[in-house]
């Protein structure tokens, strides 16, 4: 039974190649013009088990070419359902589901003219090659756009092609996220490329001006389902846009969203209209859109409260800490952290919000100019000239104070050495790198242990400093490599730290955290020696969750056995020696820091940002994300999550749902107007 079984698969096999054979034989003849009237008989050679005659072979031959040919293209548009790594992003991946008639249109219209064109209006040689540099350039912006969602949970825009440089930092992690279904993609993607370069032949057509004529076919499905779409919006506008938040009209249009956008749009109109974007002038506001501004400025308000001017005339050392979750933080591997936390003034319903194109760069803009980077922008590329009068350096310096930014990178990393001084208004970035070797620089606890960088940080105690600080220790990867002084410099400082029991990437990250937590610890002890501690105010702020881990059901796990309710809930501390100790529970984001910062050291606190002073009676607490959840003192809400809200409910939401569309658009004409450059001060 068992030979019998064998013996038919291999005839089955036999069978399929003689016909493969048979077919490519076939079509060998007719591609040397050999006569056919030599091999081929009435009804066709028989070859294998299958008869051709010339008409089937080329037409045959034609739907397997553009099977071919489309292949690629269609597992690329695919694979941004099929391959989501769900655990790798907090973000509700509902909006990612089946697709509907319109991506699916947009999807197929894309890959006909983009086919059509080679295939039938370029030369062979040049079609051929211009297919193939097409589908490779296509199969290589759908691989970075897999490893930013296995990162950082969502896709590219095509902007963020000018941070390529800085993505470069994350080469070294890739390797993890090639599984072997992935491989097995390119493999098909790669192989069905290249079959289709084989079988390349131009066509010829009956009719002289049908070859030109054929190719409107799909470029008239492109414009009629981009005016369905303008139509479709323009009849759900008449609603209300706030109330529009899960329409897949607005999510096209306003495109904030990555993850939404692709949904709705397919991969390639996706991929086109955000270089369309890119492209077109969008910075040009009506008065309109100017005056909406103004009036939002003019009914802010920050009125003093009881915490106001409580640090006034002290110096001010603000730390982003690079990837420092809330489940890191506890007395085994961070006790100075935790002393602060718990000794200070806590914020524990802090969260950090995604917008933009990167999360730590998108943290520090927001904390520093108190608006968020547009959704849709590279905030660090395209805005270095933007004027931000209120922001946190230049009103500390209207204190009196003398400001620094510390960084251990270049100062093109992310453009800070322009963006820190001249967008945030610091008078001087310091790197890390002119004072530090390369196997050290990027520690935490070395860096602050280095008399020239402490000796920048103090300044002699001439005038009241403020000091931005960024640590890096804890950024990732968190698994182990014979060349990385930086974790393997930690390591060999902390061998009693690693946790064995752990998987190697949290016990790692555990490890790398407490050199963050080192920094601090000696931090406070060179304060004290200089004399400094007792009159410094010390505030820690994370930049984003742990998204670095490659087990994010790991990381959600963590979370949630410490009670928190999202992911991206992240510390946020204030720290002096007998600081008042207070537990501030209400929701807080990136935007509340720097007016928090300005209430209690007594500096100007001008009403010119998105978000409020924490400690304002006023202020119930307000955060919200670029996908439309958020987070207020009454719920947490995301959009289609499946929950059945009463009529009171979900008028609440509706008025939540207006509120942040109208700041949205408020920090947007802000950031894209360069409102305090060209607009403020004519207004007045």
């Amino acid at each position: 039974m068992s030979d019998n079984s064998t013996t038919n698969k291999k005839n089955i096999i036999k069978g399929l190649a003689q016909r493969i054979k048979g077919f490519f034989l076939v079509r060998k003849s007719l591609r040397n013009a050999k006569p056919f009237e030599n091999r081929l008989c009435d009804k066709g050679e028989i070859c294998g088990r299958f008869s051709y005659s010339v008409p089937n072979l080329l037409r045959l031959e034609r739907i397997l070419f553009w099977l071919l040919a489309a292949l690629p293209l269609i597992m690329a548009d695919l694979s941004t359902n099929i391959i989501n790594p769900l655990e790798h992003t907090p973000i509700n991946m509902k909006y990612i589901s089946y697709y509907t008639i319109i991506p699916t249109l947009f999807t197929l219209f894309w890959i006909t003219t983009m086919i059509y064109l080679c295939w039938a209006i370029l030369p062979k040689v040049a079609g051929r090659i211009t297919y193939a540099i097409l589908t490779a350039i296509w199969g290589a912006w759908l691989f970075a756009n897999y490893i930013s969602y296995c990162i950082f949970g969502r896709f590219l825009l095509f902007k963020s092609i000018f941070l390529a440089g800085e993505g470069m930092d994350y080469l070294e992690v890739i390797p993890l996220y090639l599984n072997p279904t992935v491989i097995m993609f390119i493999i098909t993607y790669c192989l069905a490329m290249y079959l289709a370069c084989r079988m390349w032949e131009r066509p010829t057509f009956a009719r002289k001006h049908q070859r030109g004529l054929l190719i409107l076919i799909p470029i008239t499905g492109l414009i009629c389902v981009e005016l369905f779409m303008r139509v479709s919006l323009a009849m759900d506008k008449s609603q209300g846009q706030w109330k529009l938040w899960d329409r897949p009209t607005l999510i096209y249009d306003v495109f904030t969203d990555s993850n939404k956008s692709i949904d709705v749009a397919g991969f390639y109109q996706y991929t086109f209209k955000s270089m369309y974007r890119m492209a077109a002038s969008a910075n040009e506001f009506s008065e309109e859109d100017l005056a909406l501004v103004k009036d939002y400025f003019d009914n802010k308000q920050f009125p003093d409260n009881d915490m106001t001017g409580r640090f006034e005339g002290k110096n001010v050392i603000l730390v982003l800490m690079e990837s420092m979750d809330d489940w890191i933080i506890d007395r085994k591997y961070t006790p100075t952290i935790k002393y602060m936390m718990d000794t200070g003034i806590n914020f524990t319903n802090h969260y950090m919000p995604c917008w933009g194109t990167g999360y730590t760069f998108n943290s520090e803009f927001a904390v520093n100019t108190g608006f968020n980077c547009p959704s849709t922008e590279v905030s660090a590329s395209a805005y270095p000239n933007n004027a931000f009068p209120s922001s946190l350096a230049r009103a500390m310096i209207k204190g009196g104070y003398s400001t620094k930014s510390f960084h251990f990178n270049s100062p093109t990393f992310y453009n800070r050495g322009v963006i820190h001084p001249k967008t945030f208004g610091y008078e001087e970035y310091v790197s890390y790198l002119d004072y530090m070797s390369e196997d050290t620089y990027s520690q935490d606890s070395l860096n602050v242990q280095n008399d020239e960088i402490f000796g920048e940080l103090i300044r002699n105690g001439e005038m009241p400093f403020m000091n931005y600080m960024m640590t890096y220790s804890a950024h990732l990867p968190y698994y182990y490599r014979e060349e990385d002084p930086r974790l393997n410099g930690i390591l060999d400082r902390n061998p009693d730290l690693f946790d064995n029991t752990l998987s190697e990437e949290e016990a790692n990250a555990r490890v790398m955290a407490h050199d963050t937590d080192e920094f601090f610890r000696i931090l406070i002890e060179r304060l004290d020696e200089a004399g400094q501690l007792d009159n410094t105010v010390i505030i820690g702020f994370s930049d984003h969750y742990s998204y670095g881990l490659t087990d994010q059901e790991l990381v959600k796990q963590l979370n949630d056995n410490i009670g928190n309710k999202m992911m991206e809930q992240v510390p946020f501390f204030i720290w002096t020696p007998n600081c008042p100790r207070i537990q501030v529970k209400k929701p807080t984001s990136a935007l509340n820091i720097m007016p928090t910062i300005k209430n209690l050291m007594g500096v100007p606190n001008y009403k010119y940002c998105m978000g409020e002073d924490a400690f304002s009676p006023d202020y119930t607490g307000f955060v919200y994300f670029p996908e439309g959840k958020w987070v207020t003192d009454k719920m947490i809400y995301a959009p289609n999550d499946g929950k059945t809200y009463t009529d009171e409910e979900q008028t609440y939401i509706d008025s939540i749902n207006e509120r942040i569309y109208y700041e949205m658009k408020v920090n947007d004409i802000v950031i894209k107007s360069d409102y305090f450059n060209n607009h403020h001060n004519k207004k007045k």
